[in-house]
């Protein structure tokens, strides 16, 4: 009778052509001091993914206001100018507010689930449109100012005329991830003097269903 028993794990190790996992083990290459040197220089120097910013998520006040705002101030202006200049803006924002609904691919831009407005240098909301959802653009400060801190003065991004950051991350700052924001850069003279954006609500943002939200995913990835 044959030994059905050879096939065991035990037999296997003693076959001249066996896995030998102690074996690979031994075989590991350590890395040279100078290997070792460049792998700690990669991590140090490079930034893999930033998370969010518990200082900035945490702020919910106004900013303080930027030195040309100061300035500005200072200097007083004409109150009939400023009226002027108010009217224009609401006019702007409800113009294109209807824009982003005739045009908006998405349903929910279909009944009004969305906003634009207009922000300080700083990210605080200055001006909205008549119609729409208060909290989409109530919210957006906080993408705003950490696009202010880390992506104004990285090299590799920077923030420059005609840029627009878009963004869905509830973590970062929004109401859920489905609202899906474009925010965009005023610049006078090479400074950020303002920004402007829109909110729109997608409701199949990632959604296994058609039809549905998206909340049947298993994880944020």
């Amino acid at each position: 009778m044959p030994n059905n028993k050879k096939g065991t794990h035990v037999h296997a190790h003693n076959h001249p052509h066996a896995h030998n996992h102690h074996a690979h083990e031994k075989e590991k290459k350590e890395l040279s001091a100078e290997e070792q040197a460049w792998v700690d220089d990669f991590m140090n120097e490079t930034t893999l993914f930033l998370g969010p910013d518990p200082k900035i998520m945490r702020h919910h006040s106004i900013a303080k206001r930027t030195p040309l705002e100061e300035e500005v101030l200072k200097k007083g202006g004409d109150p009939l100018l400023y009226d002027r200049i108010r009217r224009r803006l609401s006019g702007s924002l409800d113009e294109a507010f209807e824009m982003c609904e005739s045009m908006g691919a998405a349903p929910g831009a279909k009944w009004a689930d969305l906003s634009v407005a207009v922000y300080t240098a700083s990210g605080d909301v200055c001006y909205m449109s008549n119609r729409g959802v208060i909290a989409f653009a109530a919210v957006l400060h906080h993408p705003i100012r950490y696009i202010m801190k880390y992506w104004k003065d990285e090299p590799t991004v920077g923030i420059h005329e005609g840029d627009g950051f878009f963004h869905n991350d509830a973590r970062f700052g929004c109401v859920h991830n489905t609202d899906q924001s474009m925010l965009t850069p005023v610049i006078r003279n090479g400074e950020i003097i303002a920004w402007v954006g829109a909110t729109i609500h997608e409701g199949e943002k990632r959604s296994v269903r058609a039809g549905r939200d998206a909340f049947r995913l298993r994880n944020a990835l």
